[in-house]
């Protein structure tokens, strides 16, 4: 099994859910995140070739003890799933071809951070 970490920012606070404003005040975030995403995806892909079938792990590295909330913070890197795919390393996000392998959180508070792991999935989900 082949895999590849992309390392990323924290998301943009305007990027969670309960965010106040609609799409139009998260658009700037939403786009800045995304191309972030695919520049380093480019960068850092290495000799990973995009698999037919992947898992994502989502490895966060949050500055304080703050409680927060894992699925909101799977659903800001919304954006960087996106970039990943507009980078080619995945097929796209949908179920069929990408699920999730986990996540985990830890404090790092010097370099907050999240890792996105990529592994290519053999199975035949």
């Amino acid at each position: 099994m082949t895999s590849v970490t992309i390392t990323l920012d924290l998301p943009d606070s305007r990027l969670h859910a309960h965010a106040k404003g609609g799409w139009r005040a998260k658009r700037p975030a939403v786009k800045s995140a995304r191309g972030l995403a695919h520049m380093i995806a480019i960068r850092d892909r290495g000799a990973f070739r995009r698999p037919d079938r992947a898992t994502i792990h989502y490895a966060f590295f949050v500055p304080d003890n703050r409680q927060r909330d894992e699925a909101n913070l799977i659903q800001m890197c919304k954006p960087y799933v996106d970039g990943l795919c507009d980078a080619g390393l995945i097929v796209g996000d949908h179920w069929q071809v990408l699920s999730t392998g986990g996540v985990s959180v830890e404090i790092d508070r010097d370099r907050p951070r999240v890792e996105l792991t990529i592994t290519e999935r053999d199975d035949d989900a």
